[in-house]
């Protein structure tokens, strides 16, 4: 999914995805309005939340969100895809 907000391009598929919620369960009573979410760093280090659902009435979108957000986030969200370490890099001093 690529969504531009304020002149930044947000893009699923060249970002890095860092962490996120469990994997969908198919199953026939999914609650309408379900929606993952999936944590992001781009090449230039800016973090996004993509919000996914599967109900047809209701469409993904991409939130940006600070790097102290993003680190937040990072802890909450059960699936770790990256380290800390290798998700938020330090910054050359």
């Amino acid at each position: 999914m690529k969504q531009k907000i304020h002149g930044h391009l947000y893009d699923t598929a060249t970002a890095i995805l860092v962490a996120s919620e469990e994997p969908w369960v198919i199953s026939p009573v999914i609650p309408l309005g379900l929606r993952k979410k999936y944590l992001y760093r781009t090449e230039s280090q800016r973090f996004f939340i993509w919000h996914k659902t599967h109900w047809e009435k209701a469409r993904d979108f991409i939130e940006p969100v600070t790097m102290a957000a993003a680190k937040t986030l990072f802890h909450q969200l059960p699936v770790k895809v990256q380290e800390f370490g290798d998700a938020f890099p330090a910054s050359p001093g």
